[in-house]
């Protein structure tokens, strides 16, 4: 089983390939191998090899594809999420962490949040990739939850 993705695709271990029912879509945390594709001598250089990059909501399946991406580019990457054990192993699937990845568990809905990011690292942050999804509808009554005051 293979799914698309930019530069080739991406298919299941055989010891990972199927839920933990036994059926349908793989568990999240399942072993993905990546397969090039004949056209990755093809992909073009994005010429951002030695940049930094912050990737919020980094737990999910967009983040964490995301790093990968820009990982294989040569960028160093910190990845921020609410969730810290999901985060871990998000840099664990990613290869762990190291000089190139970093991981920093913080709520973007507060002023310390953004604080714990900015001292997570000594980078200068060149890229940000704003995949968290923190929604406040209050003016529609769905919550009554207001945005945090700094």
């Amino acid at each position: 089983r293979a799914w698309l993705g930019t530069g080739g695709a991406a298919r299941l271990t055989p010891a990972a390939s199927a839920s933990p029912a036994g059926v349908g879509e793989p568990s999240r945390g399942a072993v993905i191998e990546t397969v090039l594709s004949p056209l990755s001598p093809l992909l073009m250089d994005l010429g951002i090899s030695g940049r930094s990059a912050v990737i919020t909501g980094a737990a999910g399946g967009m983040g964490m594809e995301t790093a990968r991406l820009l990982l294989d580019e040569g960028v160093r990457v910190l990845l921020t999420d609410l969730d810290g054990d999901e985060l871990a192993t998000t840099a664990d699937l990613l290869g762990g962490t190291g000089d190139s990845l970093q991981t920093v568990v913080a709520d973007l809905t507060s002023v310390d949040g953004a604080r714990a990011i900015q001292d997570a690292t000594d980078w200068d942050i060149d890229i940000l990739v704003h995949t968290a999804t923190t929604l406040w509808t209050n003016a529609l009554g769905m919550t009554s939850q207001p945005p945090r005051a700094p």
